[in-house]
């Protein structure tokens, strides 16, 4: 299993590679997985090393490190990209201004794969076969944060199912 870290500015990327025979990865949140006034924006990267179509359950969870108030929202997605040289097409996008005031920073997300979209290793269909997956956790409003106001990553859960 390769392990890559980078920090950029306002941004951190987590790079994980499962092998071919690997379809469980939990991921335990670290120190530096936070939201806050340094980082915005959080790229956890899962390469997915099959040669066939998988099917998809991913859990996130996250939560706040100390009571955040103001106006502060935030947006998980799941997307995916073909090759690397590809953008990220979003696969579920429907996590975007959540609330983390009051409490509401501890949130559990899940994707399931939607199987009316997947493909069809015999058929044509417009639905690409993903391999490496991102899950991007990334403030959208933060009107009002102050420092040590923070959103952490507690753990993602995958399970790939080949098809």
């Amino acid at each position: 299993m390769f392990i890559g870290v980078a920090v950029y500015s306002q941004d951190r990327t987590v790079t994980r590679t499962l092998g071919s025979s690997q379809t469980l990865y939990d991921y335990t949140g670290q120190a530096g997985d936070t939201l806050g006034t340094t980082v915005d924006t959080i790229d956890f990267i899962f390469n997915v090393n099959k040669s066939r179509p998988v099917l998809h359950n991913i859990e996130v969870s996250t939560g706040s490190v100390s009571a955040i108030d103001g106006t502060v929202t935030y947006d998980v997605k799941l997307q995916g990209r073909t090759f690397t040289s590809d953008s990220w097409s979003d696969i579920d996008a429907t996590n975007t201004g959540l609330d983390a005031t009051n409490g509401g920073a501890d949130s559990q997300i899940d994707f399931t794969t939607d199987l009316s979209e997947v493909i069809d290793t015999s058929a044509s269909t417009t639905h690409p076969f993903y391999r490496p997956f991102r899950i991007l956790v990334a403030f959208n409003t933060t009107t009002g944060l102050d420092a040590g106001e923070q959103l952490e990553v507690d753990y993602i859960y995958l399970k790939f199912y080949e098809r």
